[in-house]
């Protein structure tokens, strides 16, 4: 990780002083492909991850809900029958 980030913001030791008195750090060599790949892979791995992730808690609630309305239904011809039954007696 330390070569990474140093790769990116160059090392604190190589600076030099721009105009305006401003201490700039020294330009860095550019990431290699393979880097390049790893970090997008990684990238990618990440983002399914968070989707998978999204994507259980979405079903998760929707079979809650899906659970509330069949009990929800359940009582209701319950009543309904108890009802009924109420009725003919």
């Amino acid at each position: 990780m330390g070569v990474l980030v140093e790769t990116i913001y160059g090392n604190s030791s190589k600076t030099m002083l721009l105009p305006g008195n401003v201490t700039a750090f020294v330009p860095t060599q550019p990431l290699a492909m393979t880097m390049l790949d790893s970090l997008t892979i990684h990238a990618k791995m990440r983002y399914v991850d968070i989707m998978y992730a999204t994507l259980f808690v979405a079903l998760i609630i929707i079979l809650i809900i899906i659970i509330l309305k069949f009990v929800k239904r359940r009582m209701q011809s319950y009543r309904g029958a108890k009802g009924g039954v109420n009725q003919v007696a």
